[in-house]
This record gives C-alpha cells, sequence and structure tokens, in this order.
C-alpha cells in the first residue's frame, strides 16, 4: 500500500517476514540484555503504566552482532521501497506496550535530528516496524492502530489510519505527526529508525 496526499506527506508500507521478524527481536533483546539498557518514557510520546522504550542508538552502529544486521534489515526496505540511498541512521528505539499504552501525537523532531530550521527535510525518513500484536480475537481487541494528520494538496488536514499486521514497516517523511491509539492486553513491540537520505 502506498498513500501519497498529493502534498509532501506520504506513506508507503511495506513488510518483513516473519524470520526477520524473529532476527530484529532477538537482536533488540540480545542488545537490551548485552548493554543493560533501561527503559525511560521521560519526555517521550509514549504513554501507559507499564509501557517501555528503550533508546538502541548508541548501541547498534558497532554492534556487528546484532545491530548491523538489524539496522541492514529496514534500511534495504527503505532503499527499495523509496528508490534512494539511505545516509545514515539518525533515532533509534523500540516500544513495548501493553493494555491501554499508546502514542501520543508527535513527529521524530527533524530540527533536533537534522541540526537545522528547516522542519519539512526532503531527506528524513522515520519508521515503524510492528514486531508484536495484541491476540485479535474479537472487537473488544485493539492493536493500537497508527493513525497521521497529513495535509492534501489544498492544504486541508486529513486523518491517515492504518491497523497494523506483524511484520508491517510504515515508511513516511520525518516531520509527519503521528500517533497511536490505547491498544488492547498483550503486547505491542514496535521499532522505529529514523534515516537520512542521501
Amino acid at each position: 500500500m502506498n498513500y501519497n496526499s498529493g502534498s509532501d506527506d506520504w506513506f508507503i508500507l511495506e513488510h518483513c517476514d516473519a524470520n526477520d521478524v524473529l532476527t530484529i527481536k532477538g537482536s533488540i533483546d540480545n542488545i537490551i540484555d548485552d548493554y543493560k539498557i533501561t527503559s525511560s518514557i521521560l519526555n517521550k510520546s509514549t504513554r501507559g503504566v507499564n509501557a517501555e522504550q528503550y533508546d538502541l542508538l548508541p548501541y547498534l552502529h558497532d554492534d556487528a552482532r546484532y545491530g548491523i544486521p538489524l539496522i541492514n534489515i529496514i534500511k534495504h526496505k527503505v532503499q527499495e521501497a523509496l528508490n534512494r540511498p539511505v545516509k545514515k541512521l539518525k533515532a533509534a528505539w523500540t516500544v513495548l506496550g501493553y493494555e491501554n499504552s499508546f502514542h501520543t501525537i508527535h513527529n521524530h523532531n527533524p530540527k533536533k535530528i537534522f541540526n537545522n530550521t528547516s522542519t519539512n527535510s526532503p531527506y528524513g525518513v522515520s519508521t515503524v516496524t510492528y514486531l508484536n500484536l495484541p491476540y485479535i480475537g474479537n472487537d473488544d481487541h485493539r492493536t493500537g492502530d497508527f493513525y497521521a494528520i497529513i495535509q492534501d494538496s489544498n492544504k486541508e488536514n486529513l486523518k491517515f489510519v492504518h491497523s497494523p499486521k506483524i511484520g508491517d514497516i510504515l515508511i513516511f517523511p520525518i516531520w509527519v505527526y503521528h500517533g497511536t491509539v490505547p491498544q488492547s492486553d498483550g503486547l505491542r513491540q514496535t521499532l522505529s529508525l529514523d534515516f537520512e537520505l542521501i
């Protein structure tokens, strides 16, 4: 699925196979354990009593066993989808959400990540990869749908909504404001990577 609003806002949906999902989850678990990373949701968009968020960026580039293979899986999907090379990984984190966890509406702060004054840098993309979702047995179970506020070619605000599946990779411009609705009981795990493009 590709969605283009007619403006600078767009979304591309890619997908990881089951083996890639297992590789990514295992890599994240090993990095958290090996480096004894602690969770912090302070000043983050993540909300929920038991929600956890782990900053992975400081540990990925130099970790040939886990970090580099993890980056390469998503980097390859981004380059393939955009037909454009990736220059550098700029931010990386994983979120573990449980019942009633959600994300407030936010963007990934292009001014901070790219150290410039432009909010709509054509060189930045965000990715969200879904590694685990709550069991969906009936209408009472919610996966924590992803939503974004985007503008069409007339600068009118539109709401984009995606009900994720395990292995989904959402790719979108770094400046787009997005969030999730509260989820049901069970684990929702995502991996977020922000890339600078050439």
